[in-house]
């Protein structure tokens, strides 16, 4: 049997909850046997997963340790765990972490994963990373991506196509589905959901959103989730005078994410720069029509007039207008999000993503 050691930097990290979903799920697999590790817990621990940063006790008794037996001054105790799991396969969720556990890299066989921003946007910022993202290409076993946009980029960098693998982010088809009620006449309520970064376009979206609302007062705009940019996207609210119409929320948990995205009409996401958002399939998922951007891997989840409207990303005008489009044709809505519900349930399953990854671990 295999063993495969996944490592977290946070596990149930609520900005990613697909991971944890992810882990559990392919944990029941009967030819791979894993064991998740990871740096810290975001709310309440869970079984089969080990904390790699010690507690004060145990911090102290390394030191003890290390005062008694000058054999051990150089180990490496936060790894220890991971080295006593034996495992075939080391996987890196966040490629990031690489420093962190290269003590081990070597002597394992590895697998790094790539989600968007390490790939698509710290390269262009930071060049140091970009000399690291070569070292990580060479010496891994494997390098996984989320979308086939995201492993031409990493390609573009240095990446040996050969050692590439693209499994895409599933969707819970079962718990992410649509709800009947929805009635033509209605006032239009758009959604928006995602991180709070430059990268989603909510100042874009938000400029295109003001268009409409001169001339149909009544419709609205959700948007949800957390980020750096929070402050400044409610600033923008203000200037635009559309306190009325948008309504910014936390992160939800899944089941109020849910309630939201029944409650509303149409997706919208006006990403400049994004690598595959799970907040579009689930979307989908539930049925609802999407107007979003070409940019990254959008268009490997939104197929452009069959199940969403995509336009050029940065354009304000474009997005205004696909969004009037759809806000005006109750039918081209109802198409749209059938055939995105269809095209999630046939391509985004999480049985099929399961089966991928346990192929996967199987050839390395």
């Amino acid at each position: 049997m295999r063993k495969v050691a996944i490592v977290f930097d946070n596990f149930g990290n609520p900005n990613q909850p697909f991971l944890k979903e992810w882990f559990f799920r392919i944990n029941n697999q009967k030819s791979i046997a894993i064991k998740g590790f990871t740096d810290k817990f975001c709310f309440s621990r869970e079984t089969g997963i080990v904390v790699l940063k010690a507690g004060r006790t145990e911090k102290y008794f390394r030191y003890l340790l290390k005062m008694l037996n000058p054999v051990l001054k150089n180990v490496n105790w936060q790894l220890v765990p991971v080295v006593q799991f034996a495992p075939d396969v080391i996987h890196i969720l966040n490629a990031q972490q690489v420093d962190q556990y290269q003590p081990i890299l070597e002597n394992h066989k590895t697998v790094f994963s790539f989600r968007g921003f390490e790939t698509s946007v710290r390269p262009q910022q930071d060049s140091a990373w970009s000399e690291k993202l070569k070292s990580i290409y060479s010496k891994a076993t494997a390098l996984h991506f989320v979308s086939d946009f995201l492993k031409e980029e990493a390609v573009k960098l240095g990446a040996p196509e050969e050692k590439c693998v693209v499994i895409r982010r599933s969707v819970d088809t079962g718990f992410f589905k649509p709800k009947a009620g929805k009635k033509e006449g209605q006032a239009i309520h758009f959604i928006a959901v995602g991180r709070l970064t430059w990268q989603k376009g909510y100042s874009i979206l938000l400029q295109a959103f003001a268009g409409i609302v001169k001339t149909n007062p009544n419709t609205k705009l959700t948007i949800i989730g957390d980020g750096p940019d929070g402050a400044a996207i409610a600033k923008e609210i203000e200037s635009l005078d559309l306190n009325k119409n948008v309504k910014q929320i936390p992160h939800l948990d899944r089941k109020a994410l849910r309630e939201s995205l029944w409650k509303a009409d149409i997706f919208v996401q006006a990403s400049l720069s994004d690598a595959l958002p799970n907040s579009v399939l689930e979307a989908s998922a539930c049925g609802l029509p999407v107007v979003s951007t070409e940019a990254g891997g959008i268009p490997e989840a939104v197929r452009h007039e069959k199940t969403g409207i995509l336009v050029e990303p940065g354009d304000v005008e474009l997005l205004l207008t696909a969004m009037i489009r759809l806000m005006n044709d109750f039918n081209l809505r109802k198409k749209l999000g059938d055939n995105g519900r269809q095209f999630i349930v046939e391509n985004f399953s999480a049985e099929q993503e399961s089966k991928k990854w346990e192929a996967f671990y199987l050839t390395l």
